[in-house]
């Protein structure tokens, strides 16, 4: 049974292209330092640059291009701050660097579902980013001068 709603196909590219407002930077993700917090904001414009591009309706390669670069910007980002809490004796850090590996797996898929033209893959990356944006960012480093 359908619903009654007729959806042209130009609605529904319109819905799936359809991925909100730009992240935002605020204050109380700032960790502290200077660089870590320069490479988060770094990070939210690229991830602005991805949304962007999906409403722009750039190809499905492109697209795995740039969130291929987003991921590896993210990987970098890591490494420097897993040397810093592994000096810095972080609590947890075996987990803290499980987490990491886990978000770069799931990328990994994400990224392959995009290469595949998958319907939906583009605002389904979107909301992956911008969900690690709140796991890594938003959440994980509030008042943590450390990182």
């Amino acid at each position: 049974m359908t619903s009654g709603v007729t959806q042209t196909s130009s609605d529904a590219k319109k819905n799936d292209n359809d991925t909100g407002e730009h992240l935002h930077w605020n204050d109380s993700y700032n960790t502290g330092d200077e660089k870590t917090d320069a490479e988060h904001h770094r990070l939210f414009a690229l991830i602005n640059e991805f949304q962007d591009a999906i409403q722009d309706h750039l190809e499905s390669d492109n697209l795995a291009i740039l969130f291929s670069v987003i991921v590896d910007t993210f990987n970098v980002h890591f490494s420097k701050e897993e040397v810093k809490t592994k000096i810095l004796s972080y609590p947890n850090f075996e987990s803290y660097i499980k987490n990491h590996c886990n978000l770069l797996s799931a990328a990994g898929r994400v990224k392959l579902n995009l290469e595949e033209k998958v319907a939906g893959a583009p605002g389904t990356a979107f909301m992956f980013l911008k969900n690690w944006v709140k796991i890594h960012i938003a959440s994980g480093h509030q008042g943590k001068s450390h990182v």
